[in-house]
């Protein structure tokens, strides 16, 4: 078997601000695979011998911006807040091809089968999101963080197809709070509850596949 992949990244932030930092980003993977097994005629398994291929190309990109934004209030309390957007486009377009008994014994082409299947895949998902969060410390001993995202899929209904994610984790030095016994040196207690999702099954489970087999009649 055969890949070539390139993968490729670049960004640009710029300071509007003294704390406030905007990002752009975008990713771009490709790939393209191409896999071809031969079992040989006169094997004891398959005594007619069997061909398996595959042929596909596959990319994914990701683009993104954020804003990033952190503070302090009277020296005591701080703030970090994130908010972005990301849209990802998949696709692959992809052809399998699978067979047994060569026609013409130890000539090993798909085109010499007795029998074959050929199965064309081609996917596009697509997936927009907005995210954000926001990190509030008082004193370096307790910690609130704040998380939400938002997802939108082009594989579910156009009247159903977001889902939101929310959390919330906290988490308070309690040996910074009150004295502990000198057999603890450090004691932290932590909290954290998450909701999380998914955009649903694979739609393309019900490609079609086509077949060749030979004639029954004479």
């Amino acid at each position: 078997d055969t890949k070539d992949r390139f993968i490729g990244q670049a960004s640009i932030s710029y300071d509007i601000l003294k704390n406030l930092t905007i990002k752009g980003t975008t990713t771009r993977d490709f790939y393209s695979y191409n896999f071809t097994s031969i079992q040989p005629t006169g094997g004891q398994y398959i005594p007619q011998g069997q061909y398996d291929g595959i042929k596909s190309d596959v990319s994914e990109t990701n683009s993104m911006i954020t804003a990033a934004y952190n503070t302090k209030f009277a020296e005591t309390i701080g703030l970090s807040v994130l908010a972005g957007a990301n849209t990802r486009q998949f696709k692959n377009n992809e052809f399998d091809f699978y067979g047994q008994g060569y026609t013409i014994p130890y000539f090993y082409s798909y085109s010499n089968l007795a029998t074959s299947t050929a199965t064309p895949i081609s996917s596009n998902i697509k997936t927009n999101s907005v995210f954000g969060s926001a990190d509030i410390d008082y004193k370096g001993f307790w910690f609130l963080t704040l998380t939400g995202r938002q997802d939108w899929f082009s594989t579910l209904s156009p009247k159903n197809n977001n889902i939101f994610y929310p959390s919330v984790g906290t988490s308070l030095v309690l040996s910074d709070v009150i004295r502990m016994p000198r057999v603890i040196d450090h004691l932290k207690l932590r909290g954290s509850w998450a909701q999380v999702g998914g955009g649903g099954p694979d739609p393309y489970t019900i490609n079609l596949s086509y077949s060749s087999v030979p004639s029954a009649s004479s």
